[in-house]
């Protein structure tokens, strides 16, 4: 098993420094001076200045060369200045990234939880009016992208009704219950199609082992259903389960785009477009480097996780 682990964690390495080459190099060869942007409109038009600014910012020196420096910084978590002033890539970062972590924790909780309970429901009550109802939610949440539902949220829950705010983030430990009610409606938003995800997956999982033969024998020793369900049942079923919450949580990481801009909660991704909008170079490439950092290490955990869960896999 260590060396099954071992071999997870030298994959992850290698697929981060690809995408931070990748990253590097497009950033490297787009249109633009990031001397000129650096410097402004005014003084980005004196050669001498611009030469200055290159020199500072290490732009003359060979690629390698720059590609090796950035990557010992990443290392040491020195993702280098943003453009515009003299404050560290990462403390733009550090306050940023919780932020997300936080809406996608919440949205994998509320997902994680509603799904398995209406795809077990399915399961066995399947072809009854509980198995319609959880597939019909499911069939919703997948049909509805996540702006359509938020602004539905937005126009009832806040407009309509005056319960919730409609946009804004809250600091837990200024106002905890404002902040928890402006989590709401955002984590609620993104959720909705991880529940949809969630619900099909167990419900076929769930159906697929409930009619294998072994669930046939423990019936026919008399055990109760309730103990099948629980103890065999759910715990063969619940490895394809585990497998989609944890590639969701990791397009969660980086997909909270839209929800984000609409509930002006200021996390990772919204700081990624404000960079790209400005061309902010250095606070691009440790933006995608981190979201990509999570998504793969996300997707690893799920392996190691599925390897623990069913040795064959290994």
């Amino acid at each position: 098993m260590l060396k099954f682990i071992l071999k997870q964690i030298f994959v992850a390495i290698i697929q981060i420094l690809i995408v931070a080459t990748i990253v590097f190099s497009l950033l490297r060869f787009m249109p633009g001076d990031p001397a000129v942007l650096a410097l402004g409109t005014e003084r980005g038009s004196d050669p001498e200045a611009v030469q200055q600014m290159r020199e500072q910012l290490g732009l003359n020196e060979p690629f390698l060369t720059q590609f090796a420096d950035w990557i010992a910084g990443v290392f040491q978590l020195d993702f280098g200045q943003s453009l515009f002033n003299n404050v560290q890539v990462w403390d733009y970062l550090a306050s940023s990234i919780p932020k997300t972590l936080e809406l996608a924790i919440a949205a994998i909780i509320i997902g994680s939880v509603v799904g398995v309970t209406l795809g077990i429901l399915a399961s066995i009550n399947r072809g009854g009016m509980i198995d319609k109802l959880a597939t019909s939610i499911a069939a919703i949440g997948l049909s509805f992208p996540v702006y359509i539902t938020g602004t539905a949220f937005v126009l009832i829950l806040s407009i309509q009704f005056n319960l919730l705010p409609s946009s804004g983030y809250v600091d837990f430990f200024d106002d905890p219950i404002g902040h928890l009610k402006s989590l709401i409606m955002p984590s609620f938003a993104i959720s909705l199609p991880l529940i949809a995800s969630i619900t099909r997956m167990t419900r076929s999982s769930m159906l697929e082992v409930l009619d294998r033969d072994f669930v046939r024998t423990l019936r026919a020793k008399g055990l109760s259903e309730k103990i099948i369900l629980i103890r065999h049942v759910l715990r063969n079923a619940v490895i394809s389960v585990v497998t989609v919450i944890g590639l969701e949580m990791a397009n969660l990481i980086g997909g909270t785009v839209l929800i984000e801009y609409m509930f002006n909660w200021s996390g990772l991704s919204t700081l990624l477009v404000d960079s790209i909008n400005s061309r902010d170079y250095p606070i691009i490439q440790g933006a995608v480097i981190i979201i990509a950092s999570f998504y793969i290490l996300i997707n690893r955990t799920v392996e190691i996780i599925y390897g623990l869960m069913d040795p064959r896999t290994r």
